[in-house]
């Protein structure tokens, strides 16, 4: 290679560099709220999405397909099933948000998070035997689903479902430290009998489709943790903050030496309708107590891992955040 063309190159690579350079880094729409009450953030674009689906055998008779746009904010679905065919597809567009401490030290609190500005358009059809089913839907991770709508066809010709500007709203708990990705989802579902009676559920062709405008997340109350002390000879505390404090009055459990808890799905957090299974990010442990044994499943199956009061930690005080075990807790043992 000559000198020339090698400099040449260099100059190219170089100038490609520099216009990489400045251009803006990918944007994230996420945005961040502090749990103050009266706290507002809008997120008016997308920055989280999903699509998938599969048919079910024999494939022959099932076709679908699902798209995303992020940037328009649209999802699209499709399904169609003849002679004994089934199948389902799906796509989902959204944003995520970020909470942080309150300026009072606040850690939890209260959500209204709604999506606004919903639109679909789509069409359900299911002759003879054969059943289709559209279902678009909100969704916020680790927390509450609305249905917006539910259209279900069953031996009738095609039928049109359309509506513009709706929103949907869910009410929750969020916690300082967390992310939280807020979904409109759309899900496609057909099926077939065995004659020949298809079933076409579309919400994927021709303008049809699903979207939104923006989310809006504001809060409503919040609180600061309280410490509720340590554990007395032979007591082991549970809780379900990692710094092993409670968010509320319902947050932590006490169990004396000797219990052993099989299923924590049994175990009903006070005040509302979740339990303690995959629940715990922390726990102390009391004087006398040899050791706290926990497993991945109920009635001690999967892994397990001990815990005990060390020379290094001598307290008993195990967060954790970070690690494998952090809500992944199914029963335990205390000796």
């Amino acid at each position: 290679m000559s000198k020339s063309r090698f400099f040449k190159g260099l100059v190219v690579l170089f100038g490609v560099l520099l216009i990489m350079s400045l251009l803006p880094a990918s944007a994230s729409a996420s945005g961040t709220i502090k749990l103050n009450p009266g706290a507002s953030l809008t997120i008016g674009s997308a920055d989280v999405s999903g699509r998938g689906g599969s048919c079910q055998l024999p494939k022959l008779n099932c076709k679908g397909a699902s798209a995303v746009s992020t940037s328009s904010k649209i999802i699209r679905a499709k399904t169609r099933a003849t002679l004994s065919g089934k199948g389902s597809y799906w796509a989902k567009v959204g944003g995520r948000f970020f909470v942080s401490q309150g300026d009072s030290g606040q850690t939890y609190g209260q959500a209204r998070i709604t999506i606004s500005g919903i639109s679909y358009n789509g069409t359900v059809g299911a002759l003879g035997i054969a059943a289709g089913k559209a279902i678009l839907r909100m969704y916020v991770s680790g927390g509450p689903q609305k249905d917006i709508l539910v259209a279900a066809g069953s031996g009738a010709a095609a039928q049109s479902f359309q509506n513009s500007n709706l929103s949907s709203s869910v009410q929750m708990e969020v916690k300082s430290g967390q992310a939280y990705d807020v979904y409109l989802e759309i899900v496609a579902a057909a099926g077939s009998g065995s004659m020949i009676s298809p079933a076409d559920v579309n919400f994927y062709d021709a303008g049809k489709q699903a979207s939104y405008l923006d989310i809006k997340v504001d809060i409503l109350s919040s609180g600061a943790p309280v410490n509720v002390g340590n554990p007395g000879n032979g007591q082991v505390f549970f809780y379900d903050n990692y710094q092993c404090v409670t968010n509320n009055p319902n947050d932590w459990m006490s169990f004396n030496q000797g219990a052993y808890i099989a299923d924590l799905t049994k175990w009903q957090v006070m005040g509302t309708n979740q339990n303690w299974n995959d629940r715990i990010s922390c726990m102390k442990i009391g004087p006398g107590v040899n050791r706290v044994i926990v497993y991945q499943h109920i009635n001690s199956g999967g892994s397990t891992k001990t815990y005990t009061r060390t020379t290094a930690n001598p307290n008993g005080v195990w967060s954790l955040s970070g690690d494998w075990w952090d809500n992944s807790i199914s029963s335990f043992r205390i000796e």
